[in-house]
């Protein structure tokens, strides 16, 4: 892909003979774009390729990751993305929820189909931040990094509260 990208750059470049301000706002523009193809391109390495349902969190220590939802959570089901993230699907408080983890993988919101409100809040204390945000369809999306580099990732399935996903997502990463 990289190398297309880079012909078709070349090309472009050859057979333009416009002035050298038209030409720099061309080299702009196109190094804008191949930027937007990398973007891509990390999140859709994230695709699922493999999916395992496993019977509980206990599965996931081996590959170093340790998550739980709280015990008053319904339908829980548990799963091994692609032989090293972790997936568990979840209600808690009548409202749907997945929560991944994963040592190899940032991006772990990858399949949220809706587009994010330009507003962003955190929940954060001396050693972890965390960044949520609401889409246009008052979803909600957390995410943040472990003290051991772990990337976590939680999603409400459906329109949620802000105060009922705060609440969760503090239970969930900030286990001290």
């Amino acid at each position: 892909m990289k190398r297309i990208l880079c012909l078709i750059f070349v090309v472009l470049l050859a057979g333009c003979g416009k002035q050298a301000e038209e030409t720099t706002e061309t080299t702009v523009e196109q190094t804008t774009e191949p930027t937007t193809e990398s973007v891509t391109e990390t999140v859709e390495a994230f695709s699922v390729s493999t999916v395992e349902a496993v019977d509980s969190p206990e599965a996931f220590l081996d590959f170093d990751v340790f998550v739980d939802v709280p015990k008053d959570s319904e339908s829980v089901s548990y799963s091994v993305l692609n032989g090293d993230a972790a997936q568990i699907d979840f209600i808690y408080a009548e409202t749907q929820y997945t929560l991944r983890a994963s040592h190899n993988y940032t991006g772990l919101a990858y399949d949220v189909d809706e587009e994010y409100k330009e507003v962003m809040d955190s929940i954060e204390n001396s050693s972890r931040k965390v960044t949520v945000r609401t889409t246009v369809g008052d979803r909600m999306v957390a995410e943040w990094t472990g003290d051991d580099g772990t990337c976590f990732a939680l999603i409400s399935q459906q329109p949620v509260e802000k105060d009922a996903f705060t609440e969760i997502c503090t239970w969930i990463a900030f286990p001290e």
